[in-house]
């Protein structure tokens, strides 16, 4: 089903991606991808904790390229009439001005306006397995369709239920298949069906057309670089290295794998879980 937003008949996840424009003292730095989302009465604007932190998320001690935002802005209707809103990303007193958990590449901005589009989705529970095939709405480098996102399809790469790990650390994160970009991150992952899906509790629904439920965040594509040696050095491989002026070094391999955190964790944040760290509230 198609809704009204601005003049335009776009879908509803169309409208509620948004990409989002970070500064700092009235510098601008960068762009990303942010949804909205409506949970308990109330809208949020969900993105990556490293979109607003300006830090890696899996190395804090490192900057993206520039400088700590402290701004927020992105463009959002109202009643079919164009907003613009700031939010301010720290709070001296209090610190972040988000709700994030450091376990997890998320943050969550509560919002004062309940804009046109935000996400309600009626069921987060269902079955994903290896193989299901997802789309992930964002702005690649900034790109998008007169103000709206580019839809980008892929697929679970990895076990749902299996964390992710990265240098020794796990993370209930979901790797992806697909080729995904820089300004992206933040962006909606859904589920997409035609006809018969499962539900968590294995029960069976069907649709006659293609349906997209809300599932995650994505946050990022990694890649994993290999130089092959010759095979005369069969057996010795390095990971990231350079090749120098070695000319028994082939180019490098790289695997790129998306990544994805779980709805279910934007919701804990949200809903104040025990298990959850909240670090303040956005501000206008």
């Amino acid at each position: 089903m198609m809704v009204m937003v601005g003049g335009n008949s776009v879908h509803p996840l169309s409208a509620s991606v948004r990409q989002i424009q970070l500064s700092a003292n009235g510098k601008p730095l960068a762009s990303a991808t942010a949804f909205i989302y409506r949970k308990a009465g109330r809208s949020y604007l969900v993105t990556n904790r490293h979109n607003v932190t300006g830090r890696d998320f899996f190395e804090p001690e490192k900057l993206l390229g520039y400088a700590p935002p402290d701004r927020l802005s992105f463009e959002y209707f109202v009643n079919g009439s164009k907003q613009e809103q700031t939010l301010a990303l720290f709070n001296p007193a209090a610190g972040y001005a988000f709700l994030s958990d450091p376990r997890y590449d998320l943050a969550v901005l509560p919002l004062s306006v309940e804009p046109d589009g935000a996400n309600r989705p009626e069921r987060t529970d269902w079955l994903l397995e290896p193989g299901t095939q997802v789309v992930v709405l964002g702005y690649p480098f900034g790109f998008g369709t007169q103000g709206y996102p580019i839809w980008k399809q892929g697929m679970v790469a990895s076990e749902p239920e299996i964390p992710f790990s990265l240098n020794g650390k796990d993370y209930p994160a979901v790797m992806l298949e697909g080729v995904f970009f820089n300004g992206m991150s933040g962006g909606a992952v859904c589920l997409k069906t035609k006809g018969a899906r499962i539900r968590g509790d294995k029960s069976l629904f069907w649709s006659s057309g293609a349906t997209y439920d809300l599932i995650g965040v994505y946050s990022a594509t990694y890649r994993l670089h290999r130089e092959q040696k010759h095979p005369s050095d069969a057996g010795e491989t390095s990971c990231c290295a350079s090749s120098g002026d070695n000319n028994a070094v082939r180019p490098a391999e790289t695997a790129r794998f998306g990544l994805f955190w779980p709805l279910k964790l934007v919701d804990d944040l949200i809903e104040g879980r025990p298990d959850s760290l909240s670090e303040g509230s956005a501000s206008q």
